[in-house]
């Protein structure tokens, strides 16, 4: 959740309790069309880790309830319905290509602090939120105002020469 970087995995076929574990710290996920997720190791027990923490978190307890404590598996549309997965492809490889392409050079300037204040949203009301908010938002803008000042006072360097 630090990394300075957007974070885009890619799963085909069968996806076991690390696959999951790994899939739901990434940022954007593609799954193939034949994707079947569940949490059942090789053993057939479900360890009970930080993945029941964030799928939680991320579908709600109903579903989570299903997958990880009934070991129900879940297949790509339903994972796709859930919110676990983003996008279904044939070619995972040049679905990932493609969403790279739209991604904005700049967007993972701040990614960590908007990855926090993402996860810490639920457990907290408006009011708690708001000054966290408004805090990432000032420290957004006092870093990035420089910088872009920086790059007018380059560009108008290099017309006037």
């Amino acid at each position: 959740e630090r990394l300075r970087a957007v974070t885009i995995s890619a799963f085909t076929g069968p996806c076991g309790d690390l696959g999951v574990s790994v899939m739901l710290t990434t940022d954007y996920r593609i799954a193939s069309e034949g994707l079947h997720m569940s949490l059942r190791n090789a053993e057939g027990s479900i360890l009970p880790g930080m993945v029941l923490h964030r799928l939680a978190s991320q579908i709600g307890v109903t579903w989570s309830r299903r997958f990880a404590v009934l070991g129900m598996p879940i297949n790509a549309g339903t994972a796709q319905q859930l919110g676990l997965v983003d996008e279904t492809a044939a070619d995972t490889e040049l679905a990932a290509s493609a969403f790279l392409k739209t991604l904005c050079p700049t967007v993972a300037a701040d990614m960590p602090v908007r990855r926090r204040l993402l996860l810490d949203a639920p457990a907290l009301n408006y009011d708690e939120g708001l000054g966290t908010h408004l805090a990432a938002c000032d420290r957004l803008l006092r870093t990035t105002r420089p910088a872009a000042a920086a790059v007018q006072e380059r560009a108008a360097v290099e017309c006037s020469n």
